[in-house]
């Protein structure tokens, strides 16, 4: 496993991975670059100094913050069936990513 393919994997997966690393605890308590870490200890990769999201990541994240902001906007105008709309948007976003 390279670097790059370490840094596209989603949350679920790093934590499958770390989780076979004998002795390391609290695996469902770690985050991203904490599991990126233990597994690059493991397989010997070196990391970034400035670790950050996929580019992938990255758009996701953008996009689930307009949709927060626009369901803000509906909310404020009342809009209640709309802004719900938005959050299952906002949801499926966030889970796709970490799919």
């Amino acid at each position: 496993m390279d670097l790059k393919a370490l840094l596209a994997m989603p949350v679920a997966k790093l934590r499958d991975e770390a989780g076979k690393i004998e002795g390391l605890t609290g695996v469902k308590n770690m985050d991203k670059k904490q599991l990126l870490s233990a597994i690059a200890k493991r397989d010997d990769i070196k990391l970034p100094a400035n670790l950050t999201y996929s580019e992938e990541g990255l758009k996701v994240k953008a996009k689930v913050s307009e949709l927060k902001a626009k369901r803000k906007a509906l909310v404020k105008e009342g809009k209640f069936a709309a802004a719900r709309a938005a959050r299952k948007h906002m949801k499926r976003a966030l889970r796709d990513m970490n799919a």
